[in-house]
């Protein structure tokens, strides 16, 4: 396997640790923030980031880190609920690091 496999393999059991351990802070998290997370995109006009979308789920806890927000993120695009925009563009929160934009999925 090659570098780029175990860094992506890493991201995404940081991310599931992480949604863990929201769901250890407060039971059923992950449920709150998916649906928190259809609530937004149902209104959404324009593509946002799952920075953005988190920005305005203050409906429920954040949970104890950013990460945990790759598997409510995951879980919403299964279900419909937002899908790939089809571009990136730089984030403020991550020193401009491109971040895939999303809009409101067809069963939001």
């Amino acid at each position: 396997m090659n570098a780029d496999l175990f860094a992506a393999i890493d991201r995404g059991t940081r991310g599931a640790t992480a949604a863990d351990h929201a769901e250890d802070t407060l039971p059923g998290w992950t449920d709150l923030a998916v649906d928190d997370l259809r609530r937004f995109a149902k209104t959404a006009t324009r593509p946002f980031t799952i920075e953005q979308a988190r920005a305005h789920c203050l409906g429920i806890r954040q949970g104890c880190d950013a990460r945990a927000w790759g598997v409510v993120t995951r879980i919403a695009m299964k279900r419909g609920f937002i899908r790939f925009a089809g571009y990136f563009l730089p984030a403020a929160s991550s020193h401009g690091s491109m971040k895939p934009m999303y809009e409101r999925g067809d069963l939001a």
